[in-house]
């Protein structure tokens, strides 16, 4: 990568994914590697956009229980993972508790940040695809 392309990110992350052991009530991470990357371009100074939010699938291996709901639509087993970063360079969040059965549009429609964001009394924008 040149210098010149590092400069259009503010943050670049990859990241482990983890998900919880409903045996010991801790956290374990997915098997398959489950990295994700991330990378946050640079805004304006006054850019109403907070940052951005995107959906990945983690492949795992196929669940005992319920295991329609992980069969994604690329035809393997996996979570959906929704992952937000902010303008500052900040991720904020983290959601790994959807299969990937279930779609983008519906884990953004059960986020509490989808809500806060629509009272806000001003406009802004969270960028994804």
């Amino acid at each position: 990568m040149t210098e010149a392309s590092e400069n259009v990110y503010l943050v670049r992350v990859r990241a482990q994914v983890m998900c919880r052991d409903e045996g010991t009530g801790g956290w374990v991470a997915l098997g398959g590697g489950g990295l994700a990357d991330v990378m946050v371009g640079k805004r304006h100074p006054a850019s109403a956009v907070l940052g951005c939010v995107d959906g990945t699938l983690i492949p795992i291996i196929r669940p005992s229980q319920h295991e329609e709901r992980y069969y994604c639509r690329k035809q393997f087993h996996s979570l959906n993972v929704q992952l937000i970063c902010d303008a500052n360079m900040q991720i904020t969040s983290i959601d790994a508790s959807f299969g990937g059965a279930t779609h983008d549009s519906f884990i953004w429609n059960c986020h509490p940040i989808k809500t806060f964001l629509e009272g806000l009394n001003e406009a802004t924008w969270l960028l994804g695809k």
